[in-house]
């Protein structure tokens, strides 16, 4: 009988051990669908810190094993978000998550209505439902430990943590001074918005800029679809267009050799380029440096519709169909080396 109760004060207490170290190595421990013991976090003080989510020798490790990495010099293609784009996969998650927070909030806020909350103004303690209890816990020096209750609300139970919004994802940080000039959100509301939700008072820098360049191709091949059954004339002297089978009889034609015409448009099939004309800019491949382009080195710039260079400033990924006009093949040298280029 002895040695029975001994094996199993044994298994139980190997049991405890065992659900103690699950505890402290699993970030959601609370969150399980098994029925194993778990315990309560404890209360950290004021001059301690979180718990690491992941182990500090597993941080370091992945730390060397990066400077590793960073030490070949090798080119490296960022995949999304790490490239300022959006993973395609979890935008209906962000969506779903904004939406899932909207209802939660109306929840609380309607339950909250019937079921008092109570919080205490000292140390902060919240208690769900009337009345509110009288455990001594109030850890605030001066005091014997009795919470001081009072009303609370849908805010104490759910409470909301702000992030500052950031308008360039991959930018520089939010700096001290500019801690007035920056908006506040929640920060679920921000991951929501940094994943793929839209909300029209916090922009985005790049979901605009591929937005953009996205609704460009789709205008473009759109445009070309439509052209190839209704016709549209442009002048090939100037910039007059006219949509249908045939052109205008108005004399406005002030361009090359107009008196032979009597002020007549030479009408002639149009393209694309003549409904959206193409404003042509250098392109500036290093857009991190942002270098100042010199006229000694221009043969070595490529050129980009000011369009498509607008969006790629933005971040925006540029499409193949015009990588023959940017030249990101060519290796821009210096003043110097220019010299030396046969």
């Amino acid at each position: 009988m002895f040695i029975r109760r001994s094996r199993t004060l044994i298994h139980n207490h190997r049991y405890y051990l065992t659900a103690a170290v699950e505890v402290k190595n699993r970030a959601f421990a609370l969150y399980s669908t098994g029925s194993g013991y778990a315990e309560l976090p404890k209360k950290l003080k004021r001059s301690e810190r979180k718990p690491w989510v992941t182990d500090i020798n597993e941080i370091k490790r992945k730390s060397r094993l990066e400077n590793l990495e960073r030490s070949v010099v090798r080119e490296a293609t960022l995949k999304p978000p790490e490239n300022g784009l959006l993973v395609k996969e979890l935008i209906p998650v962000s969506h779903d998550v904004f939406t899932t927070r909207a209802r939660l909030l109306s929840c609380v806020s309607r339950v909250s209505r019937s079921v008092p909350i109570f919080v205490c103004s000292v140390c902060g303690d919240v208690h769900v439902g009337d009345p509110p209890h009288r455990i001594r816990t109030c850890n605030v020096s001066g005091k014997n430990k009795e919470h001081t209750w009072e009303r609370g609300g849908p805010d104490h139970v759910f409470p909301v943590v702000d992030s500052f919004h950031l308008y360039d994802r991959l930018g520089r940080a939010v700096s001290h001074n500019e801690r007035l000039e920056v908006d506040r959100i929640p920060a679920i509301v921000e991951l929501c918005i940094q994943a793929g939700v839209e909300i029209q008072q916090y922009p985005t820098k790049r979901r605009y800029a591929e937005l953009g360049m996205e609704a460009l191709e789709n205008m473009r091949l759109g445009v070309n679809r439509l052209m190839q059954k209704y016709a549209v004339q442009t002048c090939g002297y100037c910039p007059e267009v006219q949509v249908g089978p045939k052109g205008h009889r108005v004399r406005q034609c002030q361009a090359f050799k107009h008196q032979m015409r009597d002020g007549q448009h030479a009408w002639q099939q149009a393209t694309f380029d003549d409904l959206v004309p193409p404003v042509y800019v250098w392109h500036v491949a290093d857009r991190q440096n942002n270098p100042l382009l010199v006229d000694g080195l221009k043969r070595y710039y490529g050129m980009l519709p000011a369009l498509v260079e607008l969006f790629a400033h933005g971040g925006a990924q540029i499409g193949e169909n015009y990588q023959g006009v940017m030249r990101e093949d060519v290796v821009v040298p210096t003043l110097d080396e220019e010299k030396l280029v046969v």
